[in-house]
């Protein structure tokens, strides 16, 4: 169990030293709330219980629509939580007429969120002993992954074709596919305390926290350059929303249909950011340097677009260049690389930062009607290399600032102590 050392200057004091056991950090660790569900039945009701919480959400704004306007009949409400459903999950939707292909990403967000709550729970139903070995562990997250994913699906399978078409219902099932997948991969592996870069080398296993360096720069310029936009152009967000005349309940939907969109709203301005710019249309263009804008929806949101371009949009190029020094950095933090390591391992990380910017956004482009209102979003193929080369450049950049600092800093504490 323990051992006991006296201490030089007090040989009258003991210091206990304990290790602890597998056995008894087993013991220690908190035991899940529900541990009378067997794993597969937990991760059935829990999976059943993340599909149910999405539809309500999806019914919460189209019950809040009907409330404010008495007259809508009730079948317009259930068709309406079906779109938006659909639309949840990557399906085309049809809301008021209107084809909607642009994807709410906020409650994609929340389905994968639901997912992997559902997993985690069914994860910590596993009963195995301490000194499991750790390929067992991982078979255990593939089977609790394997039922989520599969009830999740299964309920897709049942209920798309009810609320929408055959082409609807195809898009609908391979979104929840990847939507389950993706939120019980992250469930099971923290529900099981399992950490899949612990096999690799110390300096690979840094990839995730520089890479989350990285996009978490980028979102935090992107936030930063969409809350500007706003504020410099918030008499027209507001002359758009009060030309709706929506107010009390309906003002309350208009606001909350707009914030689902709120990630894709980042994903765009991030793509701004970058230098890559928003497609508006066929023949609409916003980046730095350029501004062109079509015919858009009367949605408040898109009172904050800019209609004129100046030089100071150049400045914002540099949230890349950081974001591309920041996953650098944090790459190569707390290990001893050569330079040429820190250059090549900082270009690694920023670009996989920027790899994974460039693929959340383009799932935030679709249409929002027809003719004028086809292909908005991120433009592509330009963000493929600009959220690509330029932080793999910074990032070696990062790397390499990193490890001359420390070389210079170990330097002048050598003359230090010389001296």
């Amino acid at each position: 169990m323990g051992h006991t050392m006296r201490t030089p200057g007090e040989p009258s004091t003991d210091v206990s030293l304990t290790v602890a056991r597998a056995e008894e950090a087993a013991a220690l660790r908190p035991k899940p709330r529900w541990t009378y569900l067997p794993w597969p039945v937990a991760a059935l009701v829990w999976t059943l219980a993340a599909a149910a919480a999405v539809w309500i959400i999806s019914a919460a704004l189209p019950v809040a629509a009907w409330v404010a306007a008495a007259r809508t009949p009730a079948m317009a409400v259930v068709d309406a939580t079906g779109q938006m459903w659909l639309a949840a999950h990557g399906a085309t939707a049809q809301l008021g007429g209107v084809m909607i292909g642009l994807p709410p990403l906020g409650m994609t967000l929340l389905a994968i969120a639901a997912c992997g709550a559902a997993a985690r729970h069914a994860a910590e139903q596993v009963v195995a002993p301490p000194d499991i070995a750790l390929t067992l562990r991982w078979r255990s997250a593939a089977a609790v992954v394997g039922v989520c994913v599969a009830t999740y699906t299964v309920a897709a399978v049942i209920a798309s074709p009810i609320v929408g078409t055959s082409e609807q219902a195809v898009a609908a099932v391979a979104g929840a596919f990847a939507v389950s997948l993706l939120g019980s991969v992250i469930g099971a592996m923290v529900g099981l305390e399992l950490d899949p870069w612990q096999l690799t080398p110390a300096w690979l296993a840094r990839l995730p926290r520089a890479v989350g360096a990285g996009t978490a720069m980028l979102a935090a310029g992107a936030t930063l350059a969409l809350i500007m936009a706003f504020v410099s152009h918030w008499t027209q967000v507001q002359h758009l929303h009060d030309s709706l005349g929506a107010n009390g309940v309906g003002a309350a939907v208009l606001i909350a249909v707009q914030l689902a969109y709120a990630p894709t709203a980042v994903l765009w301005a991030g793509s701004f950011v970058l230098g890559a710019g928003i497609r508006l249309g066929p023949d609409g263009l916003l980046a730095p340097g350029r501004a062109t804008v079509g015919t858009l929806p009367a949605i408040p949101a898109f009172g904050a677009l800019p209609t004129t371009s100046g030089p100071q949009d150049w400045a914002w190029l540099t949230v890349g260049v950081l974001a591309g020094l920041a996953a650098g950095a944090v790459m190569v933090r707390r290990t001893t690389p050569t330079l040429l390591q820190a250059a090549w391992r900082g270009a690694s990380s920023g670009l996989a930062a920027g790899a994974l910017w460039a693929v959340a956004s383009w799932f935030a482009t679709g249409d929002l009607g027809a003719r004028a209102l086809v292909g908005l979003g991120p433009r592509f193929p330009d963000l493929w290399w600009l959220a690509t080369l330029p932080l793999a450049a910074a990032g070696a950049c990062g790397g390499l600032i990193v490890v001359a600092w420390r070389r210079v800093r170990a330097a002048r504490e050598g003359d230090g102590q010389a001296g």
